[in-house]
């Protein structure tokens, strides 16, 4: 059973329709233009890094819609307002992984990424299996290759929070009072309270971060699908350098955030950020067909071929590849 419940905007008449929902343990914000998204134009799927949750994505949702963009939000077990999934200390990529195919499958078209943090790196596992998505944001990314450089950065930073968090084998004590979650997500230049975002932040895990090293990540190479990667030049976490390099592994267009931090949805810049994504959206991702019935056709296509491949063990490429092939014939 599904609850549903519209969310108030402050923006006055003509204002964006927000509503969030929760069935099966798993919250959903949904928000759309006042007048309907535009037609041509997919959904934006929007995925939350370590420790948030759908609420982080409220503003930016708003400021899609005002631009013409659907979107959706979701949090992931034991994150925002879903229920409790598997225990921290066991959650892998893979597990928060499957959340995200979900999502991605009940929606009605193929939709744009938009990925924060870990967020990106659910991302490009995802895009390694399939290249029928429009386009991908991946904003304030984990780095393309590994995470090992950022542990032993955490460690000089917060050497009481990391050792707490190898013992307990989660990520948590690396939100534990507001002074480190300061240092880590914000700056000067945010508009949320290091307080503020301490209280809603969420347990995490710990094998997510050390999951995204060799041997057990690779990053993918000649993707298909178009990338943004915005860089926060004020980023803790990420060093500008690393982040950069990062962008050339994977192929995609950098852009470099003055006095932004990794938190970036809450900085003060951030409606600029946005219409920067909005601009390179209307750039990169093509048009839907005039003929939607169709395009959408080809979708549940796809959705069901690579449902099948899974199965068979074929490569979820190759199957929504013919899939389209057939549903366009």
């Amino acid at each position: 059973m599904a609850l549903r419940a519209s969310l108030p905007i402050s923006r006055g008449p003509g204002a964006p329709e927000l509503d969030r929902s929760l069935a099966a343990g798993i919250e959903r914000v949904r928000c759309r233009p006042a007048g309907g998204a535009v037609e041509a134009r997919p959904p934006v799927l929007l995925v939350h890094g370590m420790w948030h949750g759908a609420w982080c994505w409220r503003e930016w949702q708003i400021q899609l819609a005002e631009r013409g963009w659907e979107s959706h939000a979701f949090s992931l077990p034991g994150h925002g307002g879903s229920a409790p999934g598997r225990h921290p200390r066991w959650a892998t990529q893979g597990y928060y992984l499957r959340f995200l195919r979900s999502e991605v499958e009940r929606l009605e078209r193929p939709p744009v990424l938009l990925g924060h943090s870990l967020g990106a790196a659910l991302i490009l596992r995802l895009l390694k299996e399939r290249s029928d998505l429009p386009a991908a944001v991946l904003a304030a990314p984990v780095l393309a290759r590994e995470m090992t450089s950022v542990i032993l950065d955490r460690f000089r930073d917060d050497f009481t929070g990391s050792l707490a968090c190898f013992l307990t084998g989660t990520a948590t004590p690396c939100i534990r009072n507001a002074a480190v979650v300061r240092r880590m997500f914000l700056n000067g230049e945010s508009a949320m309270a290091p307080e503020q975002l301490r209280q809603r932040l969420s347990p995490e895990s710990l094998l997510v971060l050390l999951q995204h090293n060799p041997p057990f990540w690779r990053p993918p190479r000649r993707l298909r699908t178009p990338l943004l990667w915005l860089t926060p030049a004020a980023d803790a976490l990420m060093r500008l350098d690393a982040s950069l390099r990062s962008a050339r592994v994977v192929g995609a267009q950098a852009v470099i955030l003055p006095g932004t931090a990794h938190d970036l949805m809450f900085d003060r810049r951030s409606p600029e950020t946005l219409e920067r994504i909005h601009r390179w959206l209307l750039a990169h991702v093509p048009a839907q067909p005039r003929n939607r019935k169709n395009s959408e056709s080809v979708w549940a296509s796809a959705k069901i071929a690579a449902a099948r491949s899974t199965s068979s063990g074929r490569s979820p490429a190759k199957s929504r590849d013919s899939a389209g092939s057939s549903a366009r014939s």
